[in-house]
């Protein structure tokens, strides 16, 4: 008797679904370029041919005529361009023994450029979608032959422009499928008065482009230019107007020397905008320095005019004045906050940011270059003016005392009781100071990182910048061990930092049997050098009262503050307490 298998019915030629090749594609278009470098490449052979369809390959070029010829040079473009999606042109390396012509130089490169773009459109076309140039001096022949070469360009960035006209429409014409266009200008570019297709599409509406942003630094601007272009552009979400150079502003009259475009006194410029572009979410407005002083009114008519915008910015040297009235007049749903200022302006009110933080729920990133005041970061008043430990015999100042009206000086009945309330701030980047120039270093180095550790336990970029930041143990650099999601730390301050690698043992995962020994030794240590501190600190009152649905009072315990454990914060107890648990617990730094 012969026994035999049955052959499957199932089809063996059935796919399954990762091996189908334009769901994997969909699949790892939404992963990093690191992902797709490192890690889906080295799968099988099929994914690595999707994933090199999918990395964005970034070809970087700077001409030298003086080191190789120029059919060496063409067949090392060549290969840059083949795969690349991203080019960015620097100008001509001017750093050469002799004299050479720079203008003829500039034509050179170009030329070759233009030339290998030309023969790789008829061979198998280019995949690039984004161009930077830097130092670009003539349109006719160097930006506008680059650009029809270009059909596919997406984005495009012009960093110091020296064109003496700028055709916005026309380099939407050669790229039709532009989305981003960045011009930053130091000569004041004139966009507009030299376009030919501006009175052109000021009589016909139909021509639309898929420009979604648009930034323009220190051009001179026409109203009917600006406005031909915004015309096309109905999907327009981020306008970004800005005036770097202090002469150099934007103007909104038919000859572009008069008053200037910008402002925000000229409201009817922003009524057409909001016509034209409803969709717009990014705005920036440069303030010109002479310009008499922002008005809250303005703002907030802007704000009725861009229902849709989630992103402001303003510069103008009495912004600063503006932005407490500005941030408590809106509602309190912010999610990310830059400050640009000069750390030394003297308009600028530092207790104002600490307040504010203290009712900012929802921010998530925050970056200020002004100073944030240590005062309100010691709750439990342990510091004096001076920097060192308050003790219980530490009276109040007298109101005659010349340091009881310094603004270093924080009455016992002032000192806040509030705490941030962004528990959620993913990063963060920040300038303390303010502080006397006898301080202590070590105490107030201690009181930011107990401070930022407990608060914002959940950052994942860290900045913090002072001057007098010590890196050593007794400094409570290992306090941030408590931010489990930390990613990136950056430190930044005047001294030299004084660290040793006994400094450094904390950055470890896991503590061994050797280290826990010698940590418990140095948490002895560091509770050993401040005996008799513990006993004489006097802390003032932290209790925070909450009433409770019956009308009766709930009182927290003193350390308790905005639902945060703020017990020793700042000491060296809380060094202490930190090592101590990490052993017991065993839990990962």
């Amino acid at each position: 008797m012969k026994i035999s298998k049955c052959k499957s019915s199932r089809n063996q030629q059935r796919l399954a679904p990762f091996d189908i090749p334009e769901i994997l594609e969909s699949i790892l278009i939404h992963l990093s370029q690191t992902a797709l470098r490192l890690s889906t490449s080295l799968v099988n052979k099929q994914w690595h041919a999707i994933s090199k369809t999918l990395i964005t390959y970034t070809a970087t070029w700077r001409y030298d005529m003086q080191r190789e010829d120029t059919a060496a040079l063409q067949g090392k473009l060549v290969k840059r361009l083949e795969r690349a999606r991203r080019l960015e042109v620097f100008g001509v390396d001017l750093s050469y023994k002799h004299y050479v012509d720079r203008n003829r130089m500039h034509m050179q490169q170009w030329q070759l450029i233009q030339d290998v773009l030309w023969n790789l459109n008829k061979t198998h076309g280019t995949q690039i979608r984004a161009l930077t140039i830097h130092n670009v001096l003539r349109w006719e022949y160097e930006l506008a032959p680059t650009l029809s070469r270009l059909p596919l360009l997406t984005s495009l960035v012009l960093v110091r422009t020296s064109l003496s006209s700028f055709p916005l429409l026309t380099i939407l014409q050669l790229c039709p499928q532009l989305e981003h266009v960045s011009i930053f200008s130091d000569v004041g570019v004139h966009l507009g008065s030299e376009d030919p297709l501006v009175e052109i599409y000021a009589k016909d509406h139909r021509q639309h482009y898929p420009l979604k942003s648009l930034t323009l630094q220190a051009m001179i601007v026409m109203e009917t230019a600006l406005l031909a272009v915004i015309a096309r552009c109905p999907y327009l979400q981020q306008l970004h107007l800005i005036n770097k150079a202090l002469l150099r502003d934007f103007y909104f009259t038919e000859y572009p020397t008069t008053e200037r475009i910008v402002t925000l006194n000229n409201m009817q410029f922003f009524q057409h905008v909001a016509g034209l572009c409803p969709r717009i979410n990014s705005l920036h407005i440069s303030h010109p320095d002479h310009e008499p002083s922002l008005a809250i009114a303005k703002v907030m008519e802007l704000w009725t005019l861009f229902p849709f915008v989630t992103d402001w910015s303003f510069t103008g040297t009495d912004a600063l004045i503006v932005i407490p009235s500005i941030l408590t007049c809106t509602p309190n749903m912010l999610t990310s906050l830059e400050i640009v200022t000069p750390i030394t302006a003297p308009d600028w009110n530092p207790i104002f940011l600490h307040d504010f933080l203290c009712e900012a729920t929802h921010l998530v990133r925050l970056k200020t270059s002004a100073i944030v005041p240590l005062e309100p970061l010691d709750l439990e008043g342990h510091l004096m003016p001076c920097g060192y430990y308050r003790r219980r015999g530490d009276p109040e100042l007298p109101p005659n005392d010349p340091e009881y009206g310094s603004p270093d000086y924080v009455r016992k009945k002032d000192r806040p009781r509030k705490i941030w309330a962004c528990r959620n701030l993913r990063s963060m980047d920040v300038v303390f100071g303010r502080k006397p120039r006898d301080s202590d270093s070590l105490e107030n180095s201690r009181m930011i990182f107990s401070y930022l550790s407990k608060v914002l336990p959940d950052l994942e970029e860290l900045t913090v910048r002072y001057s007098q930041l010590r890196l050593e143990q007794k400094g409570g650099l290992c306090l941030l061990a408590r931010l489990n999601r930390l990613q990136r730390l950056v430190l930044v301050q005047s001294a030299r930092p004084d660290l040793k690698s006994k400094d450094l043992e904390w950055l470890t995962k896991q503590f061994s049997t050797a280290a826990r020994v010698k940590m418990y030794a140095v948490a002895i240590g560091i509770a050993a050098y401040e005996p008799m501190l513990v006993e004489q600190l006097a802390p003032f009152k932290l209790s925070s009262v909450h009433p409770t649905q019956g009308g009766h009072v709930r009182e927290d315990p003193d350390y308790m503050v905005g639902g945060v454990d703020m017990r020793n914060m700042g000491r060296m107890a809380d060094i202490t307490d930190l090592i101590k648990e990490r052993q017991t617990k065993k839990w990962i730094c």
